[in-house]
């Protein structure tokens, strides 16, 4: 990826995460549920580089922001809600990034 390229999705990813941090807020099922989204389309069906990496970034920042919001909150729905994102998290990376050696692209 150049740098213009990179640029673009680190801008994308820190405007998705503002975008979506002042439209949930306190809503914590709410920022899960658009991170997860964010990430898999990222992930999975997003064929342009720049986007794809912006999209995953920016739904990793409101999970982030989730479990920051869930430290002062102590209740059950809250650690649900982080245990549901660490496995999708979890489960993102590994079909994303599993590929063998040899089939890997080097575009």
């Amino acid at each position: 990826m150049h740098l213009k390229e990179k640029i673009f999705a680190a801008g994308i990813a820190v405007v998705f995460y503002f975008l979506v941090a002042n439209i949930f807020g306190e809503f914590l099922i709410g920022l899960m549920i658009v991170g997860i989204i964010a990430m898999m389309l990222g992930a999975f069906f997003v064929k342009v580089n720049a986007i794809n990496t912006g999209l995953m970034g920016g739904g990793i920042l409101a999970l982030m922001h989730l479990s920051y919001l869930t430290i002062s909150q102590k209740s059950m729905e809250n650690n649900v809600a982080l245990v549901i994102a660490f496995i999708v998290l979890v489960g993102v990376a590994y079909f994303k990034f599993s590929k063998k050696p040899e089939e890997l692209s080097l575009e």
